[in-house]
């Protein structure tokens, strides 16, 4: 007990010196706390502040990288590292980190006074780096993309090795494709997706690949309806805010599909 009030009066003074401009200070008393409280989230936290009003980028990111490896949920380890990167002159490595905030963030109502702004920059540069992402590609990929859609260029893909193949289609759906050698057999399934009325595609991907893997792992050989379960997972993560937060159960999905055939 007495350790953990010596730490926190400890960071209570450091965060009183960086208030008043004295961050170098601030970061001696901190590190001096370190090989006491090495594994504690909130002092490393507390040297990354510190390190980034010195204008110590780098050290900043790897004390936030030490509280990540502590504990990867740490939601505002993951909101600071993305604003460094920024500032670092790094936005494609600060739309990733930021992507994993938003990934775990609460929903915004429920956000702590003074974290709106915060978000709002962090879903501003995943936006910009996502349409430099999709210029990038609409220049390298272009040619071959208007000569090979949808099942196509699943096929092509089949050619490198898996034995499925997945091509999102936007708001037409997706498109599988597989050889002899998936367990389903070669065959096609197309699913013409939902139309939904979006409020955050945060995470729409990832619970697109988490609804077909779920139903496919599961042991489902009906690819036609592993495809429609994906895309009706990722019709209803986009109806909230949030990432994970706003991944819908088993049963909404199955309530949905349900509502909708």
């Amino acid at each position: 007990m007495k350790e953990l009030n010596s730490l926190k009066a400890t960071l209570q003074e450091a965060q009183s010196r960086v208030r008043g401009g004295d961050a170098r200070t601030a970061l001696e008393l901190l590190q001096a706390a370190m090989p006491v409280h090495g594994e504690s989230v909130d002092l490393h936290m507390n040297v990354a502040i510190a390190q980034r009003a010195l204008g110590n980028y780098p050290a900043a990111i790897e004390s936030l990288n030490a509280v990540l490896a502590i504990d990867p949920y740490t939601f505002m380890a993951l909101l600071s590292k993305g604003s460094i990167l920024e500032q670092m002159g790094l936005p494609r490595q600060a739309a990733e980190v930021y992507r994993n905030a938003l990934r775990i963030a609460p929903p915004d109502a429920k956000l702590p006074t003074g974290l709106a702004a915060p978000m709002q920059q962090a879903r501003a540069v995943i936006a910009r780096q996502s349409e430099a992402m999709a210029a990038h590609f609409r220049d390298a990929l272009g040619p071959i993309l208007e000569s090979h859609e949808g099942e196509a260029l699943g096929r092509d893909l089949l050619d490198l090795g898996p034995h499925t193949a997945v091509v999102t289609l936007g708001e037409a759906g997706a498109v599988v494709a597989s050889s002899a050698d998936a367990p389903w057999g070669e065959r096609t399934a197309r699913h013409g997706g939902f139309a939904v009325d979006a409020v955050d595609a945060t995470g729409a991907g990832d619970a697109f690949t988490a609804g077909l893997i779920a139903r496919l792992s599961a042991g489902d050989a009906a690819l036609d309806a592993a495809v429609a379960f994906a895309n009706a997972t990722a019709a209803l993560s986009v109806r909230e805010e949030g990432g994970m937060t706003a991944l819908p159960s088993k049963g909404a999905v199955a309530s949905f599909l349900a509502e909708r055939a």
